[in-house]
């Protein structure tokens, strides 16, 4: 596809090269108008931070002139990449998803893959799947997904929950050259004679490929027909020695040109694909394009392929303890086919007429060049500029992080905003490195002494010009889109006065090391209120009328963002948005870490508070129980009968009061409870 994107006048195309051997440093070639970046190690990795941080050193000077940037990645490691080009470049990121990792598991790792797989089937909860693995954190990172089956959107949607907006279906498409020769030529000169029938095989000789199953197939048709040979293409090591050794009418070409596998494709008279897993399968397009009867597994994108129309499918079997094929009933497939001609022309036919059609390479890159376009123009998207939001960044003592989080904000895709920096009494660097940005946008107040964060806050919040107010803490960052996303719900959902956002966690070094995922439904969140706090405060949007009348209380410190939702919520709409837009920095000098003990306490506090709020006084044992449940300790610790009873009984009793305060109704708290509970069948029920 390079080549054709190339031919577009409106189109640069610069190549990475990774993990170059050719070279020890990064270097540039252009050939053939396109310029190639030759670079000698990986990115993305969780020791490659230097490495990931002179790449995109190199990429600011090779495109510091550029407009309309893309950074197209084609591999999902590399994906995480995007969240340290964002930052630095002003660029839109793709990501083709070729391959979904989760369902390699099928074989190494099959009750994994059997979880996951039940998940998809809408069998169980998608929940699950984020606790168990971090393959979702790269799709997170970049701005559009391009899916190479309609199968992959749906895995990545529901187990994954990535935006439907964030994806498009793009299949693979290519252009055969023709081949000349004729069929019964091309026996003559690999050494078949007409009569013989040839199915073959292409592809990784390894378990997923199905090789083994290839290989028991053919020892079976072969008794019962003479003729049948059995061509295999493709890199891989067999254990089927004894096999192969005793039947000479298999052939093995272990490395094989494009032009010579072509040549198979036009005088076999079957292509096999018994994948266990297989997305959108080069191997079955070249097979489809070459006008090959097909026979293959109805798995993943490989079923939206070769449907009963283009070729004959035989399903894969998800056992109990392993996945198989029934090969006695591939086999018959085969036997049925072999014999009737006028269905392999038919099949083949209309294989063929669907690949021309809908998987050709004018197609994929008319498709891929369009999506850029919408990209770049959405990058170019400039929502109302009539809301000011101010900025409330309180400081105490970040010289090591403050920069990094002034820049997430600059570099906002929403510029109509004012930065009011706290300086609260810092006594290392960080006023001389607040003073470094000459940015008329940012206001700086210094407290004399420190007076800590509430306070700090409530002078920001008294200065504020703008219709909202936004916070972020001097350790974190804000995702490009944050503000935009979040103003333009707010000026949709005039009932709803904040919202918060998912978050990446990320380490000290920057790198992305996690997510934190909260409820997004208001009346959810107000019932969870009384529980915990559901609501990130650095990830905040708030209509500044609300502020300035609520504002923060002192009295409950580190604790303060708690404490104001609990109060608003009961009053107004608060939600958040189910995006990743803030990344949260967790490292040895958070404020969480340092002050847990009193946080801890005024946390309690302020949930009694609620409670009697409710009309509930709980008594000491009650009161250990409702700490239990908000800090989900039930779901790890054994539970007597007796103490299920009680919680049972608790919970009961709080849905009682919150029916009658708040008017949270039933289902509502079944799904607190099913929040609170995720791994707790006892107390859910």
């Amino acid at each position: 596809m390079i080549e054709e994107l190339q031919e577009n006048p409106d189109i640069s195309v610069k190549l990475i090269l990774l993990n170059s051997k050719f070279t020890s440093d990064i270097i540039t070639y252009k050939i053939n108008k396109i310029e190639k970046y030759y670079v000698p190690y990986d990115i993305s990795l969780i020791d490659s931070l230097d490495n990931d941080l002179k790449l995109l050193t190199f990429l600011k000077v090779q495109l510091r002139n550029s407009e309309n940037t893309i950074f197209h990645f084609n591999w999902i490691n590399h994906a995480k990449f995007s969240y340290l080009l964002k930052k630095e470049i002003d660029c839109a990121t793709i990501l083709t998803n070729h391959c979904i990792p989760w369902r390699d598991n099928i074989i190494d790792n099959y009750s994994l893959f059997k979880e996951f797989d039940e998940i998809l089937l809408n069998k169980t909860n998608a929940n699950i799947v984020l606790q168990r693995t971090n393959e979702y954190i790269p799709y997170l990172c970049v701005d559009h997904i391009i899916c190479v089956t309609l199968f992959a959107k749906k895995t990545l949607r529901k187990l994954f929950k990535i935006d439907d907006t964030k994806l498009s279906v793009i299949y693979n498409g290519i252009d055969l050259p023709p081949v000349n020769n004729s069929k019964e030529e091309l026996r003559e000169k690999f050494g078949y004679s007409i009569n013989d029938q040839i199915l073959l095989f292409v592809g990784r000789k390894n378990e997923k490929k199905g090789i083994y199953e290839v290989l028991r197939i053919y020892d079976q048709i072969s008794k019962v027909n003479r003729n049948l040979k059995l061509v295999i293409i493709g890199e891989g090591y067999l254990h089927e020695e004894e096999l192969l050794e005793k039947n000479k009418n298999i052939q093995i070409l272990e490395k094989a040109k494009s032009a010579v596998i072509h040549e198979f494709y036009k005088m076999a008279d079957i292509g096999i694909i018994p994948s266990y897993i297989e997305q959108c399968s080069y191997v079955a397009i070249e097979m489809m394009h070459s006008g090959i009867p097909i026979i293959a597994a109805d798995v993943d994108g490989l079923a939206e392929l070769i449907t009963t129309e283009r070729g004959i499918n035989f399903p894969l079997i998800k056992g109990k303890n392993k996945p198989y094929f029934r090969t006695g009933q591939i086999c018959s497939k085969i036997i049925d086919l072999l014999k009737n001609p006028p269905l392999q022309i038919q099949l083949k036919n209309k294989a063929q007429e669907y690949a021309l059609q809908n998987l050709n390479r004018k197609q994929m890159v008319d498709k891929t060049t369009d999506l850029y376009e919408s990209l770049i123009n959405q990058n170019k998207h400039e929502i109302s500029r009539r809301a000011l939001v101010s900025i409330i960044l309180p400081c105490y003592n970040a010289e090591e992080y403050v920069k990094g989080c002034i820049l997430s904000i600059l570099k906002q895709s929403y510029q109509n905003f004012e930065l009011i920096i706290i300086d609260d009494g810092s006594k290392d660097k960080t006023r001389n490195i607040i003073e470094e940005f000459n940015d008329s946008r940012i206001k700086i107040i210094t407290n004399s002494e420190n007076l800590g964060i509430t306070k700090s806050l409530n002078k920001g919040i008294s200065i504020a010009k703008g219709a909202y107010i936004a916070r972020i803490d001097s350790d974190d960052e804000m995702h490009v889109l944050r503000l935009e996303k979040q103003v333009m719900y707010l000026e949709n959902n005039l009932d709803t006065v904040l919202i918060g956002t998912n978050q990446f966690v990320i380490n000290q070094n920057g790198q992305i090391t996690g997510t934190i995922e909260y409820p997004t439904d208001a009346k959810l969140l107000r019932a969870l209120m009384i529980f915990q706090n559901p609501i990130s405060h650095p990830s905040v949007l708030m209509r500044t009328q609300i502020l300035k009348k609520e504002k923060y209380l002192n009295r409950f410190e580190f604790a303060e963002d708690y404490c104001l939702w609990s109060r608003i919520s009961k009053k107004y709409d608060i939600e958040n948005l189910p995006e990743y837009l803030t990344y949260y920095r967790i490292h040895q000098n958070n404020t969480s870490k340092k002050n847990y003990i009193v946080q801890r306490e005024n946390t309690a506090l302020i949930m009694l508070k609620q409670l009697k709020q409710i009309g509930i006084t709980p008594s000491q044992d009650e009161l250990l129980i409702h700490i239990k449940i908000c800090l989900k300790l039930y779901n790890i610790l054994d539970i007597k009968k007796e103490e299920q009873m009680l919680i049972i009984d608790w919970l009961q009793r709080i849905q009682n009061a919150l029916e009658i305060s708040l008017k949270i109704d039933k289902a509502t708290f079944e799904s607190v409870k099913e929040y609170l509970f995720k791994e707790c069948k006892a107390c859910k029920n």
